[in-house]
């Protein structure tokens, strides 16, 4: 009988490796030229031109805090996120195949376990929309107003959420779910600007190895979310929250908001939201009709929301090749 946990494993050092230091960074690159982000409490570190590493910021570090010497012995500690860290490496290792819009997987850190990753060619989502915000979205600072994405910008939107859906649904044929889908798990390519999900911090999934169920959850404490109904991380991931979550994702970056946010509502009223069928407004060109049959619970699977997008992007006039808009370049949107 499988045996069930709630993180994820714990990963032991590989016989005859040693620990090393991690966050030097590349060798003579300044700070601002490495790849930057972070995915909530955990870091990601650039190790050199190609690869970067994902480590949980709140659980390693130096034995000595005031060594500099970068041969210092490291701790690792087992903790949260450290669990999620190697939840990654696992989840990575057990699919054992690539895919466009999951960021590729190179081997896991001998001594630590934590995830070794290719270094995306463009930068995080966070930093690309905070740059282009202004540039991209309507104000929305006047009474009664709701930011939108620009026209002209919406067919970047219209690719993306076909990228996302994409990478769900190869996630979802190897039997894992994805757990939390948000803005911070996304990176870009350049010049494309296409997107790929990091994976699998927050993910559910059978381990192989091991036999245990991990069911995964959300650290966020985010009230408009399937998983926080009735109460925070009351509810097991599945296949459909990860698509409820690919609404809310798409209502994002249609709104530059995520659902609830903005409307000066408390959180037990956006939770009601929710639980009342009180659904944000967005319209039908926006992916509107698509977002809330997400958050009713209507697709079947990632597969059958991916057809139904494919059909209304015919609509609007689009031709939809493997899971990119047939003509489109989004480089060219922000040709200054």
């Amino acid at each position: 009988m499988a045996r069930f946990g709630r993180t994820g494993p714990q990963l032991r050092p590989q016989p005859g490796s040693h620990p090393r230091r991690l966050t030097s960074g590349v060798p003579g690159r300044t700070y601002e030229d490495h790849f930057r982000a972070e995915i909530g409490s955990i870091a990601v570190s650039q190790l050199d031109e190609d690869s970067l590493i994902l480590i949980p910021t709140m659980d390693y570090g130096p034995d000595d805090p005031m060594e500099d010497d970068t041969d210092a012995q490291l701790f690792v500690s087992h903790t949260t996120d450290t669990t999620r860290v190697w939840k990654t490496t696992e989840v990575y290792e057990q699919i054992g195949e690539a895919h466009p819009r999951i960021i590729s997987f190179i081997h896991r850190d001998p001594f630590t376990g934590f995830p070794i990753l290719t270094k995306p060619s463009g930068p995080p989502l966070v930093s690309f929309l905070a740059e282009h915000r202004l540039e991209m979205y309507s104000d929305s600072s006047g009474p009664g107003t709701s930011s939108r994405v620009l026209p002209k910008f919406r067919p970047l939107i219209y690719q993306w959420a076909l990228h996302l859906i994409s990478g769900l649904s190869f996630v979802h044929s190897h039997s894992v779910v994805f757990g939390d889908l948000y803005t911070e798990v996304c990176w870009l390519s350049s010049p494309s600007l296409s997107l790929s999900l990091v994976g699998f911090l927050d993910a559910g999934y059978r381990s192989n190895a091991r036999g245990v169920l991990y069911n995964g959850g959300s650290v966020r404490d985010e009230p408009f979310h399937p998983l926080h109904i009735p109460r925070h991380d009351s509810v097991v991931p599945a296949p459909k929250t990860d698509l409820f979550l690919w609404g809310c994702l798409v209502y994002e970056l249609m709104t530059s908001r995520w659902p609830g946010e903005g409307e000066g509502r408390a959180p037990a009223a956006i939770r009601q939201m929710i639980t009342g069928q009180q659904w944000p407004e967005l319209q039908t060109e926006y992916l509107g009709d698509i977002v809330r049959k997400c958050w009713r619970y209507e697709y079947e699977s990632a597969a059958s929301l991916e057809g139904e997008l494919i059909v209304f992007l015919n609509g609007e006039g689009w031709q939809v090749d493997a899971d990119g808009l047939i003509g489109f370049q989004a480089e060219r949107l922000f040709i200054k």
